[in-house]
């Protein structure tokens, strides 16, 4: 376990080597500046379906190293129950899901250019020092254009981003003793958007979302671009809607790098979910560890190079060492974490989620760091090992001078 002051370096730098999908930002084709022809095309193509459904924002936040989670009674006053998923698919009795610890927070209110809209807030804590927000907003009878609209409102509101930040610290002075390494500063996150529709009660016998899906591929692009849909291209619209999954002819998944598109009943929808929430939070482990190798390695970089010398070579060879028994850990817990034993459909599920995320390039840049840090760590170990030689070597040579002068002035 690295002390605190050493890992509290993990926030400290930007990563610099992995790639960050691009997240949910501000639309940029808003309806000021809409050209005449867009908008009389968006007129005519607007689906008429309605939906029922909520906008789910997923945040994650490293709070910690670790988090002692077993203890752990309330958060922010409200009681923790361990979260449990009910599989609405028939599935092995050894289906294993880590059963971490929940809590429902009061409601958030969000204030937009639209009015006020508020947020039921729900927080899982995660051992490996990580927590999930969920944010979600219902809606009814709305068209995909008018989801669209909405989601459009939340995620260019400039203070979600700060109210998800400081409810996550109020999270983490509240769970005090069990934050072991707790972080100094916690970095913002953009949430990742996910648009849960519910399969329609009153839609034809033998309801199939993925033939409906192909009838509105552009429109759905478009929801998860974040963008017109008469303006994409259709490349653009054939990669958004590339990440396919259907088990049931009314359930439907798209996962894209930056939301998802969900359809199924309000009961089957949380299996996806709870994937893609674990998703995300290794995304944002993933990326404070990568801060701290980059950290250790300009500590290793400089030392070799010779910018620093003496007690400080004998440090950093210490947090080298922390380091790689740490993320040696933090790799087998993250991987722990998306075990699901036997439920070959929520495996693909996340095989397409991790995809979108770029997780295998990013594990695959922290391997290749950490190869190096062993390096470094082996070089720099050999120095000291130079060092301490050479000084024995002149603490012989002084002894034996030291002998010699005395043998000559009392013989």
């Amino acid at each position: 376990m690295m002390p605190e002051s050493d890992l509290n370096e993990k926030e400290s730098l930007s990563s610099k080597s992995a790639v960050r999908p691009r997240r949910r930002g501000v639309r940029s084709g808003s309806a000021s500046l809409r050209s005449p022809q867009a908008v009389e095309a968006v007129s005519t193509s607007k689906p008429s379906e309605t939906w029922d459904g909520q906008i789910v924002l997923l945040f994650a936040y490293d709070i910690a190293n670790e988090i002692e989670v077993d203890e752990i009674q309330q958060i922010l006053g409200q009681p923790v129950k361990p979260y449990v998923l009910e599989g609405t698919r028939r599935s092995p009795q050894y289906l294993f899901f880590q059963r971490h610890p929940m809590a429902q927070l009061p409601p958030l209110s969000l204030s937009t250019t639209e009015g006020t809209i508020s947020l039921q807030c729900q927080v899982k804590i995660l051992p490996i020092g990580a927590i999930s927000l969920r944010m979600s907003h219902r809606f009814e009878k709305k068209t995909l254009s008018e989801i669209e609209t909405l989601s459009e409102i939340l995620s260019s509101s400039t203070s979600l981003a700060r109210q998800g930040v400081r409810l996550a610290e109020a999270i983490r002075e509240d769970l005090g003793s069990y934050c072991l390494g707790p972080t100094r500063r916690i970095h913002p996150d953009e949430p990742y958007t996910v648009f849960c529709l519910y399969t329609p009660q009153d839609a034809p016998s033998g309801f199939d979302a993925h033939l409906w899906l192909e009838q509105h591929r552009r429109e759905v692009a478009g929801l998860l671009a974040d963008e017109e849909a008469v303006l994409l291209s259709d490349y653009e619209v054939r990669e958004r809607t590339a990440k396919v999954l259907q088990f049931y002819r009314e359930d439907l998944a798209v996962i894209d790098w930056e939301s998802a598109l969900l359809i199924d009943q309000p009961s089957g929808l949380e299996e996806v979910l709870y994937v893609l929430e674990l998703t995300n939070v290794q995304w944002v482990e993933l990326e404070a560890y990568d801060r701290l190798l980059d950290n250790a390695l300009e500590g290793a970089y400089g030392v070799i190079s010779g910018q620093r010398i003496g007690r400080l070579s004998q440090e950093v060879l210490r947090k080298l060492r922390e380091v790689r028994i740490d993320l040696a850990k933090v790799h087998d817990e993250l991987s722990n974490i998306t075990r699901f034993l036997g439920d070959w459909y929520l495996g693909r599920v996340y095989a397409a989620a991790a995809s979108r995320f770029q997780l295998p390039h990013w594990q695959s840049t922290l391997n290749e760091k950490l190869q190096t840090v062993d390096h470094l760590y082996e070089i720099l170990k050999h120095e000291r090992l130079d060092r301490v030689m050479l000084v024995l070597e002149a603490a012989i040579v002084g002894l034996f001078v030291l002998d010699l002068i005395v043998y000559l002035f009392f013989h």
